[in-house]
């Protein structure tokens, strides 16, 4: 059953705003009480690419989330901020959520709209409202993961050459999620 923002973060404790509805994420998907976390600052670089980027942990999360999964329904957008998550957790990756989500590996990026200009100015519609709400759930760990504890996913219509079908941990949305990594 949904819950409505105030009831939500009167469960969570994680201030949200009252004039935002949560009426779309399942009670299933989110733990009956989070963690207090406030998101960090990233550090502030020269380059022209790297002041672009957004200056909190919520909002890196929040940009990911969006671009990621925007039109997606909250499990789908859950899972996006699943998989980001692992990834700061993982010895793996950076160990922030804006390391992680601008991480380049040669000519690749990690999230394919870090690459392009897109992610520079979101909108502030219903959807990227829907995404803010889901970072800061993340955030303060009061979100269930939804992906078998995934690394990795790509969207159903490709298939690019890392993944691996036996590590395949579940489909959501439009996108296929994986665990390819231990730790």
């Amino acid at each position: 059953m949904p819950f409505r923002a105030i009831a939500l973060a009167a469960a969570l404790g994680c201030g949200l705003p009252t004039s935002l509805q949560a009426s779309f994420i399942d009670a299933d998907l989110i733990y009956s009480s989070g963690k207090s976390a406030a998101p960090k600052k990233t550090q502030r670089h020269r380059s022209a690419r790297a002041r672009a980027r957004p200056k909190s942990e919520l909002e890196c999360m929040a940009r990911n989330i969006y671009f990621e999964a925007g039109v997606e329904d909250a499990k789908g957008k859950i899972a996006v901020a699943n998989v980001t998550m692992n990834r700061v957790k993982s010895k793996h990756y950076p160990r922030s959520v804006c390391g992680v989500v601008f991480q380049r590996g040669g000519k690749s990026c990690a999230f394919s709209w870090t690459c392009d200009a897109k992610g520079n100015r979101p909108p502030r519609n219903k959807l990227y409202r829907q995404s803010l709400q889901i970072a800061r759930l993340a955030l303060s760990g009061a979100l269930k993961d939804v992906t078998g504890q995934a690394d990795h996913y790509h969207a159903d219509y490709v298939r690019p050459g890392w993944r691996k079908p036996d590590k395949l941990s579940a489909r959501i949305g439009r996108h296929i999620f994986y665990k390819m990594l231990d730790g």
